[in-house]
């Protein structure tokens, strides 16, 4: 070949490589824009959930005194709202037409609380608080609890075998399946073969299994639709279990309904209730969790109560008595904020970030190093600053509060996502998860939702219920959405909320 020729072949060489980088990098600056894009409206989400927590907590809006924006000091007020890592949203707004959080009258009557954002994506790169959309809290002459108009639509993946994925007829899906029939989600919960979502109204629909009276709707008789369930209002949480339900209003009364053989509904009868009754025993209540035959409820003054089935010791009350009609305290877990409870264990967590455990050990998930079972609540030890706890059937996740998760108990199915399927008797650090935002143990398989809006699951996956487009067991988190060809896949992304069922899971995504 003549020089010339040498020259010009490495002359194209060179031109094809800057330009093969070129191609690259916007495509990757287009990807990092579209993930800051999305990742700002978790953000706000978030924020909005602080919020309203904050309004549960105080009687009131964060406001400053003229009631334009959101009142940033001190920074413990701040930091009360938000997580660590919104550590880039503007303190000082220069006007208020840039101003993140601002009050408005309407004719004296609604005062509107509202997130602003810019379309700007490279201001939003640039000072971190700027985004494509916005959100509103709307709260009637300052005197009301807020909802949040956040919702989501549903996507559901998983076994079908009592129409947990909307009707259809098809035994299991592999991958993320859209609800055509729910709009404006903001909360989902998976049963044992049933689910719960709630929306931006306050409305509570279920479907799937209802051989109990599971779905709410006054009767036991299976139904292919989605069915809205009668008699409730201002809805703030829901739990689907083995089979019976719970619902905690913004009034801090829970609601159940469904199978009572153990007085799972705590209404101090065996009897089963196809719609829903007010557990009245109850003091004002700030959290709820169902196992598979029990239930916990968390009072505003941090006190567990428990109920249902204690033949594992899973009601934490000191005793084996076989089962409680009506919540009885839990003996020395105190200043909790949330729980969970698995098929016959339960954990807590403190306001402080201490878990506790209690009820059946036998494959360590209790976490505290035995297998020993134990009938009141013991604090595991080695863990910290955490601020979730999820309970599947036999096996435990937390959260911390800088994002990683761990895992411990019954590893048959790599439901611990250590790599291994050797069960551990101690938390030990779930693989390859780094700033995760929730968690949510299944049957025999656990998600986590990343704080970007990917979801990520391991575990069993014999229905397809890991939605990673096979049925095939995951030991190590793979993230969920359909594979289409070779190694690409199609992700599921802009995920608000995930919840884990007995063979199926489901998640909210931001319309």
């Amino acid at each position: 070949m003549s020089p010339k020729k040498i020259i010009l072949s490495v002359v194209l060489f060179f031109c094809l490589l800057i330009g093969a980088i070129f191609i690259f990098r916007f495509f990757q600056n287009r990807a990092d824009l579209d993930r800051l894009d999305s990742q700002r409206i978790i953000d706000l989400r978030t924020i909005a959930d602080g919020l309203q927590k904050y309004f549960s907590n105080h009687g009131r809006y964060p406001l400053a005194e003229s009631g334009a924006c959101l009142e940033l000091s001190p920074s413990s007020l701040f930091s009360e709202i938000v997580p660590t890592y919104l550590d880039k949203i503007p303190s000082d707004p220069k006007s208020p037409q840039f101003c993140y959080f601002y009050q408005t009258r309407d004719n004296g009557e609604i005062y509107k609380l509202a997130a602003r954002m810019e379309a700007d994506q490279n201001s939003a790169q640039n000072d971190g608080g700027t985004l494509k959309n916005y959100f509103e809290i709307f709260n009637e002459k300052g005197t009301q609890q807020v909802q949040p108009s956040l919702g989501g639509v549903l996507y559901a993946w998983g076994d079908n075998s009592h129409r947990e994925i909307e009707g259809d007829e098809t035994s299991y899906f592999d991958s993320p399946r859209l609800f055509n029939q729910l709009f404006d989600v903001t909360q989902v919960s998976a049963g044992e073969s049933f689910g719960l979502a709630l929306t931006a109204r306050g409305e509570l629909y279920a479907w799937g299994n209802n051989q109990y009276g599971q779905l709410g709707d006054g009767t036991n008789i299976p139904s292919e639709e989605i069915i809205k369930v009668a008699g409730l209002r201002d809805i703030r949480k829901i739990a689907a279990g083995r089979n019976f339900s719970l619902a905690l209003a913004a009034t801090g009364q829970v609601y159940s309904w469904g199978n009572n053989q153990y007085g799972q509904l705590g209404d101090g009868s065996k009897i089963a209730k196809f719609s829903p009754i007010i557990i009245s025993s109850l003091p004002k209540i700030q959290d709820i969790a169902i196992g598979k035959d029990h239930a916990l409820a968390v009072g505003e003054d941090g006190t567990v109560y428990s109920w249902g089935y204690n033949g594992r010791g899973q009601l934490g009350d000191g005793t084996l008595v076989t089962e409680r009609v009506i919540p009885a305290r839990v003996v020395g877990a105190d200043d909790v904020e949330q729980a969970s409870a698995g098929i016959a264990h339960s954990l807590a967590v403190t306001k402080n970030g201490q878990v506790y455990a209690w009820g059946f050990n036998e494959y360590g998930q209790l976490g505290d190093g035995t297998v020993r079972s134990s009938i009141v609540p013991i604090l595991i030890k080695n863990l910290s600053k955490i601020k979730q706890v999820s309970a599947g059937d036999y096996h435990s996740l937390v959260l911390t509060d800088n994002g990683q998760v761990y895992a411990w108990g019954f590893n048959a199915f790599g439901q611990l996502g250590d790599g291994t399927k050797f069960d551990q008797h101690a938390p030990i650090l779930v693989s390859g998860l780094d700033n995760m935002s929730a968690i949510t143990a299944g049957g025999n398989h656990s998600l986590a939702r990343a704080s970007w809006g990917s979801a990520y699951a391991w575990g069993y996956n014999f229905f397809g219920q890991l939605g990673d487009g096979t049925v095939t067991d995951q030991n190590i988190p793979v993230e969920v959405g359909a594979k289409k060809f070779f190694f690409f896949k199609d992700s599921l992304i802009d995920v608000v909320q995930v919840s884990a069922g007995e063979n199926f899971s489901l998640a909210i995504v931001a319309e």
